[in-house]
């Protein structure tokens, strides 16, 4: 199964205060899944055990197609091998923002 990239964005549940007083992040995720399809549902599945909402999932691909396209920062490198020969899920920095966009 191909370890996928994809950009989360999430809001803390009532009671989670992993993020301080922000509204909600924005996250680069990395899983074995077959398709985006799979990939979302694992997102809301381990980020749900987190007390997240998984608002939108965006930009899923393989990571080997992503590397081929673009500069991936070497944080990110590291956590898709650690997906490839462990599996699971890893997750890169989680980016806040304090209120929502207009």
């Amino acid at each position: 199964m191909p370890v996928m990239i994809g950009l989360v964005h999430v809001r803390p549940r009532p009671g989670n205060s992993e993020l301080g007083t922000s509204r909600g992040a924005f996250l680069t995720a990395l899983a074995e899944a077959i398709d985006a399809a799979d990939f979302k549902a694992k997102m809301i599945d381990e980020l749900g055990a987190l007390e997240f909402d998984v608002v939108e999932v965006e930009e899923v691909e393989p990571f080997d197609d992503r590397i081929a396209k673009f500069k991936v920062d070497p944080q990110l490198i590291v956590l898709a091998a650690e997906v490839g020969k462990l599996g699971g899920i890893r997750f890169g920095t989680f980016h806040s923002y304090k209120k929502d966009e207009p």
